[in-house]
């Protein structure tokens, strides 16, 4: 991921604090709790209006081709995903 070959992993606790924050903020402001997929997850939008459409949640990796690359591979999302 973007040259990067080690990555910090995260702590159970951190993963289940982040969880209970996306549920909190997703019914606060009635985001729906769609991840991108896959393929789309480490990439940056493909464009504006991609971008301004999807609904759901997305990192600081889809805006930002440099600089931002704390979420990389050594990130679990299947255990944020509900």
């Amino acid at each position: 991921f973007r040259k990067y070959t080690y990555f910090a992993t995260f702590p159970e606790e951190q993963y289940n604090s982040l969880r209970e924050l996306i549920i909190y903020l997703c019914n606060r402001f009635h985001i729906p709790h769609e991840m991108l997929p896959d393929n789309k997850r480490y990439r940056i939008f493909s464009s504006k209006t991609e971008a301004q459409t999807f609904e759901g949640i997305c990192t600081h990796i889809n805006y930002r081709a440099h600089g931002k690359t704390d979420i990389g591979n050594g990130f679990s999302w299947e255990k944020i995903i509900y």
